[in-house]
């Protein structure tokens, strides 16, 4: 339901928001760069290989990222080796189970941006990636698409999560799993941009377009009447 009514929100309602940055995951041809990237109390991460300069065949323990500006690391849980010949990273027939850590800025109170992107090298999704909580907090929007990459002429899967954190982050790291087993996963690239404010949320967000008719009225209906009945507002009024 949360992912609804955000992907509702983005679509069909300001939702208290003036402007904002929306990222349309269908016509993606690589991740998104967020307006606030480089700015000052951000920070941004990521990798693109998974071996940490060692060998193509280990668990995956990668404290040296390759994108960005900022520490962190990717570490698989499980045990398993879920690294492919080239690099990326590769679940095969095993479920993901990942752990990753990431720089923040340690703001005092204020609010915290947390933007997770990936994309895969070449073919859709596998299964339904999940997203762990940040300090006990889920991501308001999961958002998981495969598109049509021109540059690869070929299809490929593209996901956009973003968390809200009231004040600064104590522990820096979410969880990334799946449930299944036999249906492969895989990143090409992972990146993480945070934003620490005194004022508010960065208003980034993610589309996939478009969206059959019947979904967009659907997300209509089920956003007016999560509305009506009591009154809210978007954290990000308070910027």
């Amino acid at each position: 339901m949360r992912l609804l009514l955000a992907m509702g929100c983005a679509l069909v309602l300001p939702c208290g928001v003036l402007s904002a940055a929306v990222f349309d995951l269908a016509s993606a041809t690589d991740l998104f760069v967020p307006t606030f990237r480089g700015n000052a109390h951000t920070t941004w991460v990521g990798w693109d290989t998974f071996d940490d300069g060692g060998t193509l065949s280990e668990v995956i323990n990668d404290t040296t990222p390759d994108l960005g500006t900022d520490p962190g690391s990717f570490v698989t849980t499980s045990g398993e080796d879920h690294l492919s010949g080239s690099g990326n990273y590769y679940s095969g027939g095993t479920p993901v189970a990942e752990t990753v850590t990431f720089a923040t800025h340690a703001g005092v109170d204020g609010f915290t941006t947390v933007i997770v992107q990936a994309m895969t090298l070449f073919g859709g999704w596998g299964d339904v990636v999940q997203f762990g909580t940040i300090d006990g907090v889920a991501p308001i929007l999961v958002l998981q698409s495969d598109n049509q990459r021109t540059s690869f002429g070929t299809t490929g899967g593209s996901l956009f999560v973003k968390y809200e954190i009231a004040g600064p982050i104590t522990t820096p790291e979410f969880a990334i799993t799946t449930s299944g087993f036999g249906s492969p996963t895989s990143f090409d690239q992972l990146v993480i941009d945070t934003l620490w404010s005194p004022t508010g949320y960065a208003t980034d967000t993610a589309v996939a377009t478009p969206e059959p008719a019947s979904t967009i009225a659907a997300l209509i209906a089920i956003v007016g009447f999560a509305v009506r009945p009591r009154r809210w507002s978007s954290p990000s009024l308070r910027r």
